[in-house]
């Protein structure tokens, strides 16, 4: 009679299965944190886009168009949303313990469409004010340029009446004055 003993033989393929499994879900547990950082950059871009300062009245039109976009965008993100949070699940029913910064990420994930909408809310009533004050400074510097063309047209056309030789260096200074001037405006209307 003989005894074979099998217990060295199944503890190694035991530990060789733990080990697989504890590989397995690192790797799920490390993917579940790329695409939360993936998710989270490009939410970032975005709200850095939308919450954008506009210099200028056609940036604030790019700004405003880019925000219309935005609708479509966020329903594709959730999508994705809703897909690493499935991962996430997978993770939670083999009971692994992600790090409080980990757990803190992804709930900001869950809630980012929200803050983002939110967000794209406020900044469309901010953008709207701002256009009415920038279509209002258009306006008095466009009735600021007319006058000084008016001015200048004024001036212009009253040089004629300037003959008097004995005063050509006045007349010199004054000439090369409103030619700055027109100068000025020329650069003020690009």
């Amino acid at each position: 009679m003989f005894e074979i003993k099998c217990n060295d033989i199944r503890n190694m393929y035991a530990q060789k299965y733990r080990d697989i499994a504890e590989r397995e879900i690192s790797a799920i547990a490390q993917l579940a944190k790329s695409e939360n950082n993936r998710l989270t950059t490009e939410f970032k871009i975005i709200t850095d886009k939308v919450t954008e300062k506009p210099t200028s009245i056609d940036h604030l039109d790019e700004i405003r168009e880019f925000i219309a976009k935005q609708g479509s965008e966020i329903k594709k993100l959730q999508g994705q949303i809703a897909e690493c949070m499935e991962i996430y699940t997978i993770l939670d029913g083999f009971a692994f313990q992600l790090t409080k910064y980990e757990q803190d990420s992804k709930w900001e994930l869950k809630g980012a469409p929200q803050r983002l909408s939110k967000i794209i809310e406020e900044q469309s009533q901010v953008l709207e004010k701002q256009k009415d004050i920038m279509t209002k400074d258009m306006e008095r510097e466009q009735e600021e340029f007319e006058d000084g063309i008016e001015g200048i047209l004024g001036t212009v056309n009253d040089f004629h009446t300037k003959n008097e030789l004995k005063r050509y260096a006045e007349h010199a200074a004054d000439a090369e004055n409103y030619m700055n001037k027109i100068i000025q405006l020329k650069a003020q209307a690009s």
